[in-house]
């Protein structure tokens, strides 16, 4: 339970959790993930965040190895979410710190989870600073990044920021940078399947705080989960990757997820991907009950064309905003059509695929002929044709496994 000094007088002492397996109840750790708490000695000292319950014993474990809990001064909580604040209560008790600083929302997050009326709380807001002795710490807001009361942490004495969710990942590992994994396809699966499990919905979000990041001279990002970047090459490739996913700029490439009963939907699925196979576009097939939706979205991260099928009824559409190509079922029952394109339509931008790929495939006595359109079209409102019509495959036809092409 040895602490780990990351900078010269500033230790992380969080605790590893292997045997993590669902990250907040809808997105798989596979490889466990880490709980990162921060100490900072200095004239005041300073814990940045905590752990999550029950593992505060091994926290106080790691911080008396740097100093003596009750010696905490300050305590900063830069989310308020349970795996970092969960501890928070039973830290509070032990320490008694002068202060404890929040963002302003996340003081109301915090009077949700606790009975604070008599502790020392200070909210901040983006551009205040503290001064601790040698160091000042600067907090700055990053609201839904990925929750409401979301802040960092800069220390610019040290160039170092304390990036509480964003550039994490769930990795589990007695490795604590980046640098020290030795694993780097992982290590980018890894970031992929956090960002587009976690972070995804709020990447205009991501886009309007990374040059704010950038303006900072910074050498070391320690997030609050996974591996920390350390040296100029790992800080610009981390940001570089956060821009990259997103924008959304998908390479070529495509996903078929579906889900069958009597394996039908399964035969059109094999057949599509056949077609774009043959038209030079690699392709992934998954099954959503052989693969959990996280590995569904991680996939995502860089495909250009999607084809989700669950139902007897589908469609082709674009998304009204010049989203991604996909295929997509019909709904059953009217709907406002925005809501169509709800999960699908922060994939990318639309890729550039040979215009038609098609795919053949024998099941019985039927034969089965699905035509993919993925040219760009000339679209009117919302997102459909100029002449208004739908354009789906007639619902008469049941499970013939015919998509209607788009004129």
């Amino acid at each position: 339970m040895q602490p780990v000094e990351i900078k010269k007088d500033i230790f992380w002492v969080g605790f590893v959790d292997y045997d993590h397996r669902d990250f907040h109840g809808y997105s798989r750790s596979p490889d466990g993930s880490t709980y990162n708490a921060y100490l900072i000695k200095d004239e005041k000292n300073v814990l940045l965040d905590t752990v999550a319950s029950g593992y505060e014993g091994t926290l106080l474990c790691r911080m008396a190895q740097v100093l003596e809990p009750e010696k905490v001064d300050y305590i900063i909580c830069n989310h308020m979410e349970l795996d970092h604040a969960g501890a928070l209560e039973a830290i509070i008790e032990r320490c008694k710190p002068e202060k404890i600083f929040v963002s302003q929302t996340g003081l109301k997050s915090m009077a949700g989870y606790f009975d604070c009326k008599d502790w020392p709380v200070q909210a901040v807001k983006s551009g205040d600073s503290i001064n601790i002795g040698k160091r000042t710490i600067v907090f700055q807001e990053t609201r839904m990044l990925h929750w409401p009361d979301s802040m960092v942490s800069y220390i610019p004495e040290d160039k170092l920021l304390v990036s509480n969710d964003i550039f994490g990942q769930n990795i589990a590992s007695s490795a604590r940078f980046v640098d020290e994994f030795g694993d780097d396809g992982e290590y980018v699966r890894r970031v992929k399947e956090y960002y587009f499990n976690i972070v995804l919905p709020y990447s205009p979000m991501v886009l309007k705080t990374l040059p704010v990041v950038e303006k900072l001279d910074i050498d070391m990002i320690a997030p609050d989960h996974g591996l920390i970047h350390r040296g100029e090459k790992d800080v610009r490739h981390i940001l570089d990757m956060y821009r990259a996913m997103a924008e959304q700029k998908p390479q070529q490439r495509a996903l078929i997820f579906y889900d069958t009963m009597w394996q039908s939907t399964e035969t059109m699925a094999y057949a599509i991907c056949s077609g774009l196979e043959e038209n030079g576009v690699p392709t992934r097939l998954m099954s959503v009950k052989q693969n959990h939706h996280s590995a569904v979205m991680t996939e995502l991260a860089d495909c250009g064309a999607v084809y989700r099928r669950f139902s007897h009824a589908q469609q082709y559409r674009t998304a009204p905003h010049g989203g991604p190509a996909y295929l997509h079922e019909r709904p059953a029952a009217p709907q406002p059509h925005r809501r169509r394109f709800r999960l699908l339509r922060l994939v990318g931008r639309r890729p550039q695929i040979p215009a038609r790929a098609v795919g053949r495939h024998e099941h019985g006595d039927a034969r089965r002929a699905c035509e993919v359109q993925l040219a760009s079209r000339p679209r009117g409102p919302q997102g459909l044709p100029p002449d208004g019509r739908d354009h789906c495959r007639d619902p008469q036809e049941k499970m013939s496994g015919v998509i209607c092409p788009l004129p």
